[in-house]
């Protein structure tokens, strides 16, 4: 007898992870009318490219699926996407087929074993920060050695480059059916310290400057200690790293030149305003208005102002452009994105720092009221499930006020 109660009671919370359900009644309603909730971790996947295919688990028998059966990622798509939407994400497909485990909804009739929803529930973290130094870099993949001194092989995907002996944070994903991560984005020292210098010559006051300053100087001991950490670990077996301790040495050359040119230019600037801040504002400027166009090949943005004529701003190396709370490129800026801020030098018209919102469409207020079925801090996102219709993904902003229990939390 506890054994059955055991399989309905585990088939009913199957069937409530699926359905996003506010409880089991739901669940026992939609086991009365014929479909079933099944759990299980999974052998393999094979669906083809029109959504068709089985799933196959371990210790049960396989799953169906079609073109009309919807897949739930947690926390890293919007959810209950079909086969055919979820090929318009990038490694979409590789989530379901990387799936080590499962929480399935069976369309009526059960016995079919069709799914008419899955939710992939993931068993391990699939984002991980690596830094350390590139020694070798092959093709699609680089080998990092880290401050442990242990050496990390990471696929590298298009866009994204590193060079051997250089000293790197990767941002990378590891999908359950891959031995090795995939890197989604680097960081490197020229670009931590451009957007420092950008942040110091486009300072509005002494506070900020210093703040940028000290920002600098901290990144540049850190980031050394880590760089001498890396090469003392290796120097206790030298001989069998002469390639890596290269790199390292490589990248401790070119971390000092790069901190050494951007506290240079720190002192310059320093140096240029010991007469008074207000000279030195006299030469920036500022303007808000709407993106009126872009041009890739001259690197420049057109900004036109809700009164007067358009202003033609370059985009240089230390240009810092932030697009709806992110960093953002030029290519990323659009015709009629919102400029909450352009500052830039009067005489030469070099952009310093570009702030911009997609712009906003004028849709009516709405509200869902459901339980909580997913939270994704780094896109800061929550997902809520209502009693009737599909979950609903919303966008925390600043301006959002979150209230639990009567207090405000995050």
């Amino acid at each position: 007898m506890s054994k059955i109660l055991l399989v309905i009671t585990t088939m009913l919370l199957a069937a409530g992870l699926v359905l996003g359900t506010t409880g089991m009644a739901a669940a026992d309603e939609a086991t009365d009318e014929g479909t079933r909730g099944v759990f299980g971790k999974v052998d393999s996947v094979e669906i083809g490219a029109d959504g068709n295919g089985i799933i196959n688990l371990v210790d049960d028998e396989p799953i169906n699926v079609n073109a009309d059966t919807t897949y739930h990622i947690p926390t890293f798509l919007p959810p209950w996407q079909t086969w055919a939407e979820l090929a318009e994400s990038e490694d979409g497909h590789l989530y379901v087929e990387g799936a080590t485990r499962v929480a399935v909804l069976l369309a009526k009739p059960a016995a079919d074993r069709t799914a008419l929803k899955v939710m992939v529930i993931p068993d391990q973290p699939v984002r991980s920060h690596l830094v350390g130094v590139a020694i070798t870099v092959d093709g699609d993949t680089v080998t990092l050695v880290n401050k442990a001194g242990k050496e990390i092989t990471i696929t590298l995907p298009e866009g994204v480059e590193v060079s051997e002996g250089e000293f790197v944070t990767l941002v990378g994903k590891r999908f359950a059916h891959e031995t090795r991560l995939r890197a989604m984005a680097a960081h490197t020292i020229t670009q931590l310290t451009n957007r420092l210098q950008n942040h110091m010559e486009a300072a509005q006051g002494q506070e900020t400057f210093e703040r940028a300053a000290a920002l600098l100087e901290r990144a540049r001991e850190r980031h050394m200690d880590v760089l001498d950490g890396i090469q003392n670990r290796l120097e206790e077996h030298r001989h069998l790293h002469v390639r890596a301790m290269e790199a390292i040495q490589n990248a401790i050359d070119n971390a000092q030149s790069r901190y050494e040119e951007a506290l240079q230019r720190c002192e310059q600037i320093r140096g240029r305003v010991r007469t008074g801040w207000g000279e030195w504002l006299a030469q920036w400027s500022t303007i808000e208005g709407t993106i009126e166009s872009t041009d890739l090949d001259d690197q420049t943005v057109t900004i036109a102002p809700e009164e007067g004529d358009p202003v033609t701003l370059s985009v240089v190396t230390l240009t810092l452009i932030v697009k709806d709370g992110r960093p953002a490129t030029l290519a990323d800026l659009a015709p009629d994105d919102i400029v909450r801020k352009a500052v830039y030098h009067t005489e030469t018209l070099e952009a310093k720092t570009i702030v911009v919102n997609a712009p906003k469409l004028d849709l009516p207020w709405s509200m869902v009221r459901g339980v909580i079925e997913s939270i994704d801090l780094d896109e800061q996102t929550v997902t809520i499930a209502p009693a009737d219709g599909d979950p609903v993904t919303l966008k925390v902003v600043d301006t959002t006020r979150t209230v639990k229990g009567f207090r405000t939390v995050t």
